[in-house]
């Protein structure tokens, strides 16, 4: 039953990631320099390279608080290894 939800779930996640700054939101505070002028593609490698490296707290902490409620720390160390047990190593 968990193994069918994973790619759904590691889905959601890497498509949540990439569509992340396409946004016409505005906030009403100051936007953080240090992540806001870092390239989507920089910010993916990053998060690749931390689950590669079984860094998945890492992961987890740059989540907001909806995605950390959607894909718990277990589930996304889950995901990650089904992945690679199914399509080998990144």
């Amino acid at each position: 039953m968990k193994k069918k939800l994973i790619i759904p779930i590691l889905s959601i996640f890497i498509i949540s990631t990439l569509f992340s700054g396409c946004t016409d939101e505005t906030s009403d505070t100051e936007p953080d320099q240090s992540t806001e002028d870092i390239p989507l593609t920089k910010k993916a490698e990053y998060h690749v390279e931390n689950l590669t490296d079984e860094n998945y707290g890492t992961v987890f902490q740059s989540f907001t608080e909806e995605m950390k409620s959607a894909l718990p720390v277990e589930d996304l160390e889950y995901a990650w290894e089904s992945l690679i047990d199914s399509y080998g190593t990144f």
